[in-house]
């Protein structure tokens, strides 16, 4: 999804301080953020009167702003910014650079007008975040930076239709999720999907378009039938269709036993597929962990690893994951490392008709895992930290290893105290700062273990 933020741009002034400085500073930012993909929506005039605020706040709520970046010029009267913004709904960020000190300009009370005024705002409902480096330093352009691609993925999230095919897993209540309370505190919209749609998109199948050896690599192909390889790829094809029909950036599958039930081989070849596609997909119609995998992708731009926790060593603060073989194939160390090959855990007595699985394990690098949960209406994200390491295959699908930040034994009393569900959700990278700040904006909790 290729959004582009519309961000409105203002200076606060006082003709009675320095009529100049605000001009300058504004001027100065707009050619400091000349580079950054946004929609500048600058109001030119620096608030300082009360007639300039109100034409700022009409300005504004035509445009449709979804932050407001605000130059400290110079110190302002509160009211002034209550006006110009009181009929937007987005984040307000303050740059505030250095008053005392340089040769630049006298003191004008950047400092203190930004305090003043970003703490009315604060008090009247808005999210306020404040940048106080110089504008020619490269920290206050990352935090700007960083700050920007929090709001762009909570709009990405409020535009993201998450389709749900199938219900949730027998016995998996901890996957089941309350619709219009997601859609109110995260953003998304579901869309439910039957079997029936599948299986009719299936049938409308006029073969593939691609060659199998377009979609797999055929010397990874290990003793799979080439009737169940056709039959996975046709499945791929088969939800792909839908993913379009319904514009969906993520996805959850009922994978078990609706596939079997229906005489169909098991999808993870599809999941994989579509998440290497950019189409995160989650197993077991677990939408909230499919949500989950797409704030991370978001925030990263990596491909995000769903997995069980297998077990946990208290003395070395190892825990093992693994889930079927339905990763996406970026997340191996090397291409050469993937493996197609038949589901393992399946056949007569279990749940599925074994379809191709993808198999490899999780390479190594630092990974944050987070999942959105909820516990008596109210959603949170549940957070921890580890470094994922080199490891064999010591089980089926998409094993990992990861020596955890914390003990495991408090680990899991702490997972199990905030009703955490038992798919795991990892990225490969730290990004616990930016979790805060979007859990800060989506005015929900973070519980970071």
């Amino acid at each position: 999804m290729d959004i582009k933020l519309r961000v409105g741009i203002i200076a606060t002034g006082d003709d009675t301080l320095n009529k100049e400085v605000p001009r300058n500073l504004l001027n100065l930012a707009l050619k400091v953020i000349d580079g950054l993909n946004i929609d500048k929506i600058v109001f030119d005039e620096p608030i300082s009167n009360n007639t300039i605020a109100r034409n700022a706040g009409i300005y504004f709520s035509e445009k449709n702003i979804d932050l407001c970046l605000v130059i400290a010029g110079t110190w302002t009267q509160d009211n002034f910014l209550i006006n110009a913004l009181k009929f937007t709904n987005c984040p307000v960020v303050f740059w505030s650079p250095p008053d005392l000190g340089d040769n630049r300009s006298i003191a004008v009370g950047t400092l203190v007008g930004t305090m003043q005024n970003g703490g009315v705002l604060t008090k009247i409902g808005k999210k306020v975040k404040i940048i106080t480096e110089d504008f020619d330093s490269e920290e206050g352009l990352l935090k700007l930076s960083r700050i920007l691609k929090i709001t762009e993925t909570i709009k990405k999230l409020k535009l993201l239709r998450v389709g749900v095919i199938g219900d949730r897993c027998p016995g998996m209540l901890d996957t089941s999720f309350h619709e219009l309370e997601m859609m109110r505190q995260i953003g998304p919209e579901v869309e439910h999907i039957s079997m029936v749609e599948v299986l009719n998109e299936l049938k409308n199948l006029n073969g593939t378009k691609k060659s199998t050896g377009e979609l797999i690599n055929l010397k990874q192909v290990m003793d799979v039938p080439d009737n169940v390889l056709k039959e996975s790829i046709n499945i791929y094809l088969a939800i792909k269709k839908l993913v379009g029909k319904y514009d969906l950036g993520a996805l959850a599958v009922r994978c078990w036993p609706d596939f079997k039930d229906c005489g169909m081989v098991s999808p993870c070849f599809s999941l994989s597929r579509l998440s290497d596609e950019n189409i995160v997909s989650a197993c077991e119609a677990d939408t909230a962990g499919a949500i989950s995998m797409y704030i991370l992708s978001q925030l990263t731009g990596n491909k995000v690893y769903l997995g069980d926790l297998l077990r946990v060593d208290n003395d070395t603060g190892e825990a093992c994951y693994y889930h079927c073989g339905a990763a996406a194939t970026a997340l191996a160390k090397t291409e050469e490392e993937v493996i197609y090959r038949l589901h393992r855990d399946a056949g007569p007595g279990r749940a599925w008709n074994a379809g191709v699985a993808v198999e490899f394990p999780l390479k190594p690098g630092r990974v944050t895992f987070a999942r959105i949960g909820e516990v008596r209406g109210k959603y949170r994200i549940v957070s921890y930290r580890g470094n994922a390491v080199e490891t064999g295959m010591f089980t089926i699908g998409n094993p990992a290893k990861v020596i955890l930040d914390s003990k495991p034994g408090d680990l899991l009393n702490k997972l199990i105290e905030n009703g955490a569900g038992h798919h795991h959700i990892g990225v490969h990278g730290d990004v616990i700062e930016d979790l805060k700040a979007l859990c800060d904006m989506l005015d929900i909790d973070l519980i970071l273990i």
